[in-house]
């Protein structure tokens, strides 16, 4: 969402509260026309693990929210600095207020989130987001406001399908503060540009419409200054522990609360490009049956669809194999925030011949792993003289992984994406 203040607003106003002003001023500034860019509209949240901080913390001292934050973060294991980067971000999304709503009220601990108005600590804005927040209020008893509980969602946002941020954070164990806030505020078309921005992952945790100046200037510089605040007083964590391996357990579209043998999706996606498959990448060859069933297994349709997902894809609900999922769902996110103007009619992803039993092509198409998806089929005929499909699309599916059928050589298949970001090992 658009801000609706300007950077020379808020920069002066935010260094004046973190400097010399350690006191609530959200009635003073406004920074909570923010909202979080990339999402995940079909996770679920399961956890009830609780931070150690106290139920109900709630607390209108601006030192205090701020070392409450730093203390939870370096209790996870990060370093002062890491932790220093979700200050930076919480400062200028909420002034690190857990019970502050967009345009700066605050709310009781009754509080009921609406869908498009931020809330809380990050100024959670989507539907989805703000249920799974729900959801772990009730299951812990705790009040939405509480600051101990938002604090445990982020962690487990950044454990699921912000594990990007997190893996990134890890990856720089010498980051410093100002670092440390461009990778929790993440790549947006905005600072896609700036060189600074090369350490940042794609899908970040805010990706809010900020430049990348006001995001170094402004999250950055209340990072820095958190950082040398509280340096000698608060310790660096000892490590965080499974975040860089696949160990980490996703969060799920299927029902794993309650142990439902459901198809688990992932809701990550690591890959930045194909390994093969497309004339854009090193090796244009596609992946062989045999190379496809080593991948995701045997393709004999009783065996293969039980294993297919749910994807929601721009409104549209597309079934696909659980280890391509968060890898569209990625695509998605990032043609929503370049706001790619392009409709999507219709999309079918995982199909077999339901009068035969078996795959449409002798099961060696992608489609029969859940590994394709075809878009508005009626406007980008396989092999047709013209076709729709804009460039920003099949720049923003490239980006994570899957290869285009408009860039065959021959037979031209303008609707057809298959996702290239696994290789022949299985590996990506």
């Amino acid at each position: 969402m658009k801000r609706l203040i300007t950077t020379l607003v808020v920069v002066p106003l935010l260094v004046c509260i973190t400097l010399v002003q350690p006191a609530y001023a959200a009635e003073v500034i406004d920074p909570m026309s923010n909202d979080i860019m990339f999402y995940d509209p079909t996770s679920t949240a399961c956890s009830t693990t609780q931070s150690t901080l106290s139920a109900g913390l709630l607390t209108t001292d601006l030192k205090t929210r701020e070392r409450t934050i730093l203390q939870f973060f370096t209790g996870k294991g990060l370093t002062l600095a890491q932790a220093s980067g979700f200050v930076g971000n919480m400062m200028q999304e909420s002034t690190l207020r857990s019970d502050i709503i967009q345009g700066g009220s605050t709310v009781s601990s009754s509080y009921t989130p609406v869908a498009g108005v931020g809330f809380g600590l990050v100024q959670w804005t989507t539907a989805a987001r703000q249920a799974a927040l729900e959801k772990l209020a009730q299951s812990s008893n705790r009040p939405i406001t509480d600051m101990g509980l938002q604090l445990d969602y982020v962690w487990q946002e950044l454990t699921g399908p912000y594990k990007a941020t997190l893996q990134t954070l890890l990856a720089y164990p010498n980051v410093t503060p100002v670092d440390a806030a461009i990778i929790v505020h993440g790549n947006t078309p905005l600072t896609s540009s700036d060189p600074r921005f090369a350490i940042a992952p794609t899908l970040g945790y805010e990706a809010s419409g900020d430049t990348a100046q006001t995001v170094i200037d402004v999250r950055g510089g209340v990072a820095q200054t958190a950082y040398d605040t509280f340096k000698g007083t608060i310790a660096d964590g000892t490590g965080v522990q499974g975040a860089l391996s696949s160990s980490v357990t996703p969060l799920s579209t299927g029902n794993t609360c309650s142990g439902s043998s459901s198809a688990v999706a992932s809701t990550t996606c690591s890959v930045t490009a194909p390994v093969q498959g497309s004339s854009k990448s090193a090796n244009a060859n596609e992946l062989t049956q045999a190379q496809l069933t080593a991948i995701y297994g045997d393709p004999t349709p009783s065996v293969m669809k039980p294993k297919m997902v749910s994807v929601d894809f721009l409104g549209h609900s597309v079934m696909v194999n659980p280890k391509v999922a968060g890898c569209l769902t990625a695509v998605a996110n990032e043609i929503k925030t370049n706001n790619i103007q392009y409709t999507v009619t219709s999309i079918g992803g995982y199909r077999y011949d339901a009068a035969t039993g078996i795959g449409h092509v002798g099961l060696s198409s992608y489609h029969d792993y859940g590994a394709a998806v075809d878009i508005n089929a009626a406007d980008n005929a396989y092999n047709g003289t013209t076709h729709t499909m804009p460039q920003s699309y099949v720049d923003a599916f490239y980006h994570h992984g899957w290869t285009w059928g408009g860039d065959w050589t021959k037979n031209k298949d303008w609707m057809h994406f298959e996702f290239n970001g696994i290789g022949p090992g299985g590996g990506n």
